[in-house]
């Protein structure tokens, strides 16, 4: 597994991708699916607690109206450019004759803060489907009472933190390397 991330002038790349790296990328779209109302709640908070009076009820509306949604709308786009330009694909060169087949994966620079929203709304959702950090935790907990582990064995709770711990990665070369922040 030789993954590399490089950045060029107008795009950056993912070259050496293995069908499994593809495999990971292509995983994006369906890990990042809001499934239910506690994951919307997850992924969309409220900007404060609801309680019983009529003001908060008002502007808690309004957040829904203008902001929840638009922010919604704005993911649900950046997952779709993280689909998009993984259809843009292409094989790689391959150094050793007879070797696995190698992908080049080329994307515009001005992608990398939807394919870090992207991934950053996939790892949210992973973590809360599998309950990955257990209380609010930093560390990543394998052993989980079976209620608490999203239904999964030990076996496929840590494939899923490997492919939370891809994503991560991956958004780290963003940051340092791709997207330019203020």
């Amino acid at each position: 597994m030789r993954l590399t991330l490089q950045k060029e002038r107008e795009s950056w790349r993912l070259s050496d991708l293995d069908d499994f790296h593809l495999h990971l990328l292509r995983q994006v779209a369906e890990d990042a699916t809001v499934a239910d109302e506690s994951a919307h709640r997850r992924l969309f908070p409220p900007p404060i607690r609801t309680t019983k009076d009529d003001e908060d009820d008002e502007f808690l509306e309004d957040w829904k109206n203008f902001v929840a949604d638009e922010l919604e709308n704005q993911f649900a786009g950046d997952v779709g450019t993280v689909l998009s330009d993984l259809d843009n694909v292409r094989p790689h060169r391959s150094t050793k004759e007879g070797a696995e087949p190698r992908h080049l994966l080329e994307v515009p620079l001005e992608h990398a803060r939807a394919w870090f929203s992207a991934l950053n709304q996939a790892r949210l959702m992973l973590d809360h489907k599998f309950n990955l950090h257990p209380g609010g935790e930093n560390e990543f907990r394998l052993f989980v009472p079976e209620e608490e582990s999203g239904g999964i064995d030990i076996k496929d709770r840590l494939a899923v933190y490997m492919r939370y711990e891809f994503y991560a990665a991956i958004q780290e070369w963003l940051v340092q390397r791709a997207m330019k922040l203020p």
